[in-house]
């Protein structure tokens, strides 16, 4: 008893169907692991993204809240000055542990930028509050300010580039 032309035709369409089946399958599941990838990638990313914009946010306000204390001539905002300085230092600790290598030094400026700030502010500008002398805040205050701001610069500019590698 021999198959009908028709039945093997039948079971050679049929495996052809049930093969390209499989096939479209297995490449569906490459690309959801694909994008699943992907995902994770965006993950990492969208965490350096956030910490950076965390340390932009961090250092402009220890700026703030110095110049708080500056412009009214007291201890007043003291609090949330250290408050902001603790959370740079924080932050950029995490950051670290999270930006690739080619980063590193400029986080390390930043740091010393924010530190050379506090020790600046608070071994000169606040002894200098206390004794109203306003010549000698006023001229170190001039003197420090621009390490804050260049610092800002550079957490912004390290935000810009990971939101960068994000978008590739």
């Amino acid at each position: 008893m021999s198959s009908s032309p028709i039945g093997r035709r039948l079971a050679i369409s049929f495996g052809v169907v049930s093969l390209i089946a499989a096939i479209q399958c297995l490449v569906n599941v490459l690309l959801v692991c694909d994008v699943a990838g992907q995902v994770a990638d965006m993950t990492q990313h969208e965490k350096v993204i956030r910490e950076g914009l965390e340390l932009v946010k961090a250092l402009r306000e220890q700026y703030i809240h110095a110049a708080h204390n500056i412009a009214q001539g007291d201890r007043s905002h003291l609090d949330h000055y250290g408050q902001w300085v603790s959370r740079v230092s924080a932050s950029a600790v995490r950051l670290a542990k999270l930006a690739p290598p080619e980063e590193q030094p400029r986080l390390a400026e930043i740091q010393r930028a924010s530190t050379l700030f506090d020790h600046k502010f608070r071994e000169v500008i606040l002894p200098a509050i206390d004794a109203k002398n306003d010549q000698l805040m006023r001229t170190t205050h001039r003197d420090i300010e621009p390490l804050l701001g260049k610092a800002s610069h550079g957490a912004d500019k390290l935000a810009e580039r990971f939101e960068q590698r994000m978008s590739h």
